[in-house]
Parts: structure tokens; sequence; C-alpha cells
């Protein structure tokens, strides 16, 4: 009878402990990050900060409203206080610039240059700023599927999805979203030409 109570008593510790690391597993699935990328209330959203020393903050919301005009297909670049607003249609993203070799996937948006369309949201505060990009899509492709951001969901796991077709994606698309928005590369390339 004590052998059977000292088994019992194992067995429920170790189902206690196994309880104990799903819930954690879950905590830590929940707030997963890849490249950049995040679910948030079941939504893909891409979120990056970009450090930015020894301007005032004035002069920083100026800088980064200038960078904002100068992004390649923007439009409705919006100043409210600390926060820059815009969105950008139909670009093309050069994808050999992010990573080697494409491979060939369900992504054809990505395979063919179709355009992409976003909106952004910089947020500026104390020597820095964050990129908030809550929602993309690329244009129809040619077998009229439109790709989004919700395609690197995994509905069933509700997780972000890391099989090698999503994080080439995911290369790609932050690769190209902190190139876009990144001011000390603007301000370098700038001073390079002369």
């Amino acid at each position: 009878m004590a052998s059977t109570r000292a088994v019992n008593t194992k067995t429920l510790s170790l189902l206690i402990a196994f309880a104990m690391l799903m819930g954690a597993t879950a905590s830590v699935t929940e707030a997963q990050s890849i490249m950049g990328f995040e679910v948030q209330d079941g939504q893909v959203v891409f979120r990056h900060v970009f450090e930015y020393e020894g301007k005032s903050q004035e002069a920083l919301i100026e800088e980064v409203s200038v960078l904002a005009n100068q992004i390649p297909k923007v439009q409705d670049v919006r100043v409210e206080g600390n926060t820059i607003t815009g969105r950008v249609e139909e670009y093309s993203i050069i994808t050999e610039r992010y990573i080697d070799k494409l491979i060939y996937s369900s992504w054809i948006a990505l395979n063919e240059n179709e355009g992409i369309l976003y909106g952004w949201k910089l947020e500026i505060r104390d020597g820095r700023y964050r990129l908030s990009i809550d929602r993309f899509q690329f244009e129809e492709d040619r077998f009229g599927i439109t790709w989004t951001s919700e395609d690197l969901y995994r509905n069933r796991k509700k997780v972000l999805d890391d099989r090698k077709m999503a994080m080439n994606v995911m290369t790609i698309l932050s690769g190209y979203f902190k190139d876009t928005f990144d001011l000390n590369q603007i301000n370098q390339a700038a001073e390079d030409d002369w």
C-alpha cells in the first residue's frame, strides 16, 4: 500500500510538473517573435525599434518626417505629435537583396516581384523611434491569390509559421522594412554622396 501511494505521489508530481511546463510553454508561444514579427490578438504584426541618439525630440521628429516622405511609393503621410503614419502601395521588393536563394514557393507574389501594400506607424520617443506594421498584403498574383501577413500565422497552433518558406518570407520582409525605415542608413548614404 505504501509503495502504491509513493508511485501515485510520484505520478502526481510528474503530472503537475508537466502541466506547469505546458503553461510556461503556452505563455512563451503567445509572446513569440521571429525577426520582428509577432502575433498580437491573432494578427501578425511587425515591430522594430531604431536607436537614434544625439538629437532633440523635435529634431528627431523632423528628420523621421523627412525620411517618411522619401519612402518609395509612400502616400498619406501624417504627423500628429510624436507619431507619423502613412502607407505604401505597389512597391516591388528586390528579394535578392535580402536572401541569397529564394526557394520557389507558394508565395508567388515574392517570386514574381508583385507589389506590396501596407500601412505603417512611427512612434518617436527618447532618441528612438518604433516602426509598427499591423498588416501587409501583396497585389494579386497570376493565379488570383492575394498573400497577406495572416499567411504567416498558423491558426491551429496559434503561432507564427516557423517553416522554411515562411522564414524566407520573414527574412526578406524584415530586411526590407528595416532598410526602408532606418534613418541612420539614409543619413549615411547622404553623407557618402559627395
